[in-house]
């Protein structure tokens, strides 16, 4: 057990930001006891530690992100997704076959999620299931958290990067499910079916079936760019909709399921999200970058629908969360400007929530600082900038908009300190 002094600052519920100017915050194996004004008899002679002025705030949690592109970061975002897709990310996955690149490129990208503080990630691998376990360990060896997938795709790929039938890639998924039990808790398994467009009907009823014989997460793609849309009409001509070509399949688990973007979704699908809790992936730079729309992300909010931010590397062009915080609301004040509806804005707070509580949830009580909840936490040490008397929600901001990496001085995932990953690699 120990205790934290500075200034706290969360946000429990969307639209609700708490701070604790000069508290406590009292940890126990791992998890949040309370926050509290002053040290009651019952902690005298615990372990405290002081963090002066420094902000202490939930460690940030990236639910949408592709690793085999790290080393893609600003490549092609002068086309839309498809296109994209076949000229810049196939290519680049397709040389995660090569064990020593996996090993360089997702070393860099552990620490590049650790400078950033962000220590829970649910992630995209390749296609290769040698890959996929050499980023399982390497996430293991960082300390980090993660939900990890080895991405399934049977059609409609490039030629040297797709699997030769639904059997292979279950095969090859399997070889990756058994190869968790091999590493830390900390790192879930997660199934991975890219989108439509890349997996068969077979595939798709293959995976639908693994997930609910295993109870399994999955991960995977929704209603992000008009043109796949259309395609999905093509490729699956029976459904109703995008949502229900992986419905049919029985690859929507309640609780468990993120679709990334969700920009398009129509009213039954909301309602289908709403009553499943199926998580959405908000990825605003990514949905810039390759022109495919902004998301109506506190309309999907208010329905009940479970919202987290995501990087989405490579077609997001950052890592760094901070980033993907300011990009959500400027995202959203062109939406409210152009439909004229105000409702559409995401305050700085509400974008710390995406941040942390909103993915965080995915990973169970994660994100913020509840009593009960897990103690992830990074304290930020601002005063390089800050200049003028401040408030903690102020300071909050401030953060968001002109911090970045240098800004987090320590990190705690799970109540532990964490040291820098692979520092003399």
């Amino acid at each position: 057990m120990k205790a934290l002094k500075g200034n706290i600052v969360h946000t429990p519920e969307f639209g609700k930001l708490e701070t604790y100017e000069q508290h406590y915050i009292i940890e126990d194996q791992g998890k949040v006891v309370s926050i509290t004004p002053e040290l009651s008899s019952e902690y005298q002679g615990i372990e405290v530690i002081d963090y002066g002025d420094q902000l202490i705030i939930p460690s940030f949690v990236d639910i949408h992100l592709h690793a085999p592109q790290y080393g893609n970061i600003g490549m092609g975002l002068d086309l839309p997704l498809l296109p994209w897709l076949k000229t810049y990310t196939f290519p680049e996955e397709a040389k995660y076959h090569k064990e020593s690149y996996a090993k360089k490129m997702y070393q860099q990208l552990l620490r590049d999620l650790y400078n950033f503080g962000t220590l829970r990630s649910c992630v995209f691998s390749s296609l290769h299931a040698d890959g996929t376990i050499e980023l399982m360990n390497i996430f293991d060896q960082a300390g980090l958290s993660a939900y990890i997938g080895k991405v399934n795709m049977d059609r409609n790929s490039n030629e040297e990067y797709v699997e030769v039938s639904a059997k292979e890639s279950i095969a090859d998924t399997l070889k990756v499910l058994d190869a968790f039990s091999s590493v830390s808790e900390r790192i879930k398994p997660i199934l991975t079916p890219r989108f439509i467009p890349t997996c068969t009907d077979e595939l798709m009823i293959m995976i639908g079936k693994l997930a609910q014989s295993r109870d399994l997460a999955i991960q995977t793609h929704l209603n992000e760019n008009l043109d796949e849309i259309e395609w999905v009409k093509e490729l699956a001509p029976d459904s109703t909709g995008y949502l229900n070509a992986y419905e049919r399949h029985g690859s929507l688990i309640p609780h468990r399921t993120i679709l990334a973007h969700s920009i398009y979704n129509k009213d039954d699908e909301l309602d289908i999200m709403a009553d499943q809790q199926l998580y959405v992936g908000h990825c605003p730079s990514s949905n810039v970058n390759l022109m495919s729309g902004v998301a109506k992300v506190k309309q999907m909010i208010k329905r009940g629908i479970p919202v987290g931010l995501g990087s989405d590397i490579a077609a997001g062009d950052s890592l760094n969360m901070l980033d993907n915080m300011k990009d959500s609301i400027k995202a959203s004040k062109l939406l409210s400007f152009y439909d004229g509806d105000e409702s559409d804005v995401i305050t700085f707070d509400e974008a710390f929530f995406l941040a942390t509580r909103g993915g965080g949830s995915f990973f169970g009580n994660t994100g913020s600082f509840v009593p009960g909840a897990t103690f992830d936490a990074l304290i930020i040490d601002d005063s390089s900038y800050r200049i003028n008397k401040l408030s903690l929600a102020e300071r909050l901001e401030m953060l968001i908009y002109r911090g970045d990496d240098r800004q987090i001085v320590e990190r705690y995932l799970d109540g532990n300190l964490l040291k820098v990953p692979f520092e003399n690699k």
